[in-house]
């Protein structure tokens, strides 16, 4: 599958992932404390002993850090493209769509009948529900509307 690939593809995903590979090892390094490139491949290779702050550091607070807005890129570009894909337009995003107005909507709801007090978790299920409704209804609606 790979051999299907034209080069230019190929050098484009190798730069980046370089790039990733960098910009992950300078988010790890970077912060009120800094933290050298060979101390952290020792922390996570635990190959030599090192300082227990800098591990610490590493592995309870930068390694999550990078790691969920790694996942969160991720899967922020794989709705983008969803959401383009399911809509057939290129340049379709939340905004014009309408899905935004209908998170907003479901936060909203949420807030005026008081559940925010209860938990905040409330308000982003809520957002997420009216938002995942709004992007089935408006496909089902513009089918029906130019039947």
């Amino acid at each position: 599958m790979i051999n299907n690939i034209p080069m230019q593809y190929k050098k484009i995903l190798a730069l980046s992932i370089l790039v990733l590979i960098t910009v992950f090892m300078l988010s790890l390094s970077m912060g009120t404390v800094s933290i050298s490139f060979l101390d952290i491949l020792k922390i996570v290779s635990q190959y030599s002993p090192v300082d227990d702050m800098y591990r610490r550091i590493i592995l309870f607070v930068r390694l999550p850090r990078v790691l969920v807005a790694m996942f969160v890129g991720m899967a922020l570009s794989i709705s983008g493209a969803c959401v383009q894909s399911l809509f057939r337009n290129p340049m379709a995003s939340p905004s014009i769509v309408g899905i935004s107005s209908g998170a907003s909507l479901g936060a909203v709801i949420c807030i005026a009948l008081g559940l925010s007090a209860r938990s905040l978790y409330f308000i982003p299920i809520f957002a997420s529900v009216f938002a995942l409704a709004i992007a089935f209804l408006i496909p089902l609606a513009s089918n029906w509307i130019f039947m």
